[in-house]
């Protein structure tokens, strides 16, 4: 643990290095692993997908003309019959190789998709309001994502990307009133949730770290809005958690969407509040070089802090 712990500031060259070093790799064993790719797709399998799509844009242009006198109730169970086709099919495709399987949570997204279409129709029927139908849908996806993300490659990921963004837009048209819109305060929760879910052992996790971290910025800048824009400075403190974060965990994502968030808080303050634009510019790069130079020092006493029973140089 604790040499897992000092290697994670070195980078993948040193690792290779110390390996060859101490005889744990040969050095042709080292230079496999440092050229080769993070992730590998064969032409078949884009030809495949290319192909597929292809296929797809035809069907939906088939069924729109088919379907373009037909009423909502044949339509809906139009869309029932393509979600069991498509959960069918990836089923059967199952996990017999990872391009199959692959192409196998493409076919769940297809069929998850389907069905929310489907079930969307009687609820609308039922005279229920646009956004609680969005809720109740975009919570189902949450749910099935919550299921699928341990289990899945890809799809459970996107299931909860996607799902939480659109139960937070849906429950804030819903409650939206004229005091308090609780739009960004969903989305933070949705971003803290991606932030801890990246962390995890799960599939496609740099998806739900990059969620969170955007989530952060639409989160923190729609939270500064509400109370007469009495909480402008709000999206400089998240973006500089969010940026010391990145510094700890040498993480780019955060690192970037961190000072894009500090940005735009230092930003709605200064211009908020100083009328004149030379003072405006000069306050904005004033802070700007303080904020790097206060996050600099705080990111070498992170990278240089010694690690408990590790002897240093």
């Amino acid at each position: 643990m604790e040499d897992r712990l000092t290697e994670e500031r070195l980078t993948q060259d040193e690792v290779i290095d110390s390996f060859i070093g101490r005889g744990i790799l040969t050095a042709e064993q080292a230079e496999s692993i440092r050229y080769a790719p993070r992730w590998s797709v064969t032409i078949r399998e884009l030809v495949m997908y290319l192909g597929s799509l292809i296929v797809v844009a035809g069907v939906v242009r088939l069924i729109a003309v088919i379907f373009e006198d037909a009423s909502r109730w044949t339509v809906c169970a139009a869309l029932y019959f393509a979600a069991i086709l498509f959960a069918s099919g990836s089923l059967f495709v199952g996990n017999k190789s990872a391009i199959l399987h692959r192409l196998a949570e493409v076919l769940e997204v297809l069929a998850v998709l389907s069905a929310a279409l489907a079930t969307a129709i009687p609820l609308d029927e039922a005279n229920m309001r646009g956004e609680w139908i969005a809720s109740i849908l975009f919570g189902a996806v949450v749910v099935w994502g919550a299921f699928r993300v341990m289990r899945s490659m890809f799809c459970g990921t996107v299931f909860l990307v996607v799902g939480l963004m659109g139960v937070a837009s849906s429950l804030s048209e819903g409650f939206r009133n004229d005091t308090f819109n609780i739009f960004g305060v969903l989305v933070l929760v949705a971003a803290a949730f991606h932030l801890w879910l990246g962390t995890a052992e799960i599939g496609m996790a740099m998806l739900s770290r990059a969620a969170g971290a955007l989530f952060v910025v639409i989160g923190s800048t729609a939270f500064a809005q509400e109370f007469d824009n009495k909480l402008l400075f709000f999206p400089a403190i998240t973006g500089g958690l969010l940026f010391a974060l990145g510094a700890l965990e040498l993480e780019p994502v955060y690192l970037f969407a961190g000072a894009l968030c500090v940005l735009i808080g230092v930003i709605s303050m200064v211009v908020e509040n100083i009328n004149n634009e030379v003072a405006q510019g000069i306050v904005i790069i004033a802070t700007g070089l303080a904020v790097l130079g206060v996050l600099s020092i705080q990111v070498r006493k992170a990278v240089n802090r010694p690690t408990p029973g590790i002897p240093t140089a």
